[in-house]
């Protein structure tokens, strides 16, 4: 608001230092990633907040070496880090390029300070890389959590536990799925709060005709809604699982009696990934997307940085 507000005041000879002038985006990242920095050490708790992610984390290994997953969740893991490096070399390649053609359309392209410009570049790659980073553990996180929750419904389907056994392994989940909520949490809300600030300073890069500079920022708030969905797929798996249930053929009237308890027992227990005591659902990405996108919208064709021309 302050950069809109004060933005028709200055023009961007005032900021001119041989380079492309600052973006407001560039802010929305690097508070984005002092946000996710402190979602995962903190200031004032950091000892306590790093015990917490790091118990987290083992608790979510051992539970895939006890099932014996730590081979598939290796591999998974792998293909989701040499994907978020991809991306990050991807945005920087972008930023980079965006930056020459920016400079190649400015008058007095000679005088151009590049020692300037490539520091001007350092905080965006910073940022990005951190954003890069918690995007990587919170993708790693979830993929973890499905396939327990794939291993779990393989075991009912190939029927080698008892519903008594199904709902004890399940209990475990349960409470091993509320632990890694807590745990990240923050660093989700902090995502969030990304697409967010992005959205709404990229309308003052606009204003200021800078929309074509601030597109690498504008990259990395589109591909945070990839991370948001997966993640938030672990609680709508475990929704579909009851229905699960309900397919499986019980051989007497026993253990029909035993599945129906143990899918009202699915059905009452609260599993997934939760923002404090709010199950995040694909729908509630969804919904919060659609907002942020139609108030993003308004207020940049109200304030005339968006033109249908």
């Amino acid at each position: 608001w302050l950069g809109s507000r004060y933005s028709s005041h200055v023009t961007d000879e005032d900021f001119d230092c041989g380079g492309v002038p600052p973006l407001t985006t560039d802010l929305a990242i690097v508070i984005s990633a002092s946000m996710v920095l402190s979602s995962w050490g903190g200031f004032w708790s950091y000892q306590e907040t790093t015990q917490r992610v790091a118990s987290s984390s083992r608790d979510l290994t051992d539970c895939c070496e006890m099932i014996h997953l730590d081979h598939a969740w290796t591999i998974w893991s792998c293909a989701d880090a040499l994907m978020a490096s991809l991306l990050f070399l991807g945005l920087l390649g972008g930023r980079v390029a965006v930056t020459l053609l920016t400079l190649e359309a400015m008058e007095h392209r000679e005088h151009a300070r590049w020692g300037f410009i490539l520091l001007s570049m350092l905080p965006f790659a910073v940022s990005a890389g951190i954003l890069a980073i918690a995007s990587f553990w919170q993708v790693r996180t979830s993929h973890a959590m499905t396939l327990i929750i794939n291993e779990w419904s393989g075991t009912l389907l190939r029927g080698q536990s008892s519903a008594w056994q199904l709902k004890g392994a399940w209990r475990l989940i349960s409470g091993l799925f509320r632990k890694t909520s807590r745990t990240f949490q923050y660093c989700y809300a902090a995502l969030c709060a990304t697409i967010v600030l992005v959205a709404f300073t990229a309308i003052n890069d606009a204003r200021r005709d800078l929309l074509v500079p601030s597109l690498p920022n504008l990259a990395v708030a589109l591909l945070l809604p990839g991370v948001l969905v997966i993640l938030a797929s672990t609680t709508t798996a475990c929704r579909r699982l009851p229905s699960l249930v309900s397919l499986v053929e019980p051989t007497d009237a026993k253990q029909e009696t035993e599945f129906m308890e143990l899918t009202l027992f699915l059905s009452f227990s609260e599993c997934g990934f939760f923002l404090w005591d709010t199950s995040v659902t694909v729908g509630l990405v969804q919904k919060f997307l659609y907002f942020t996108l139609a108030v993003a919208g308004t207020m940049g064709f109200q304030s005339g940085a968006f033109r249908l021309k």
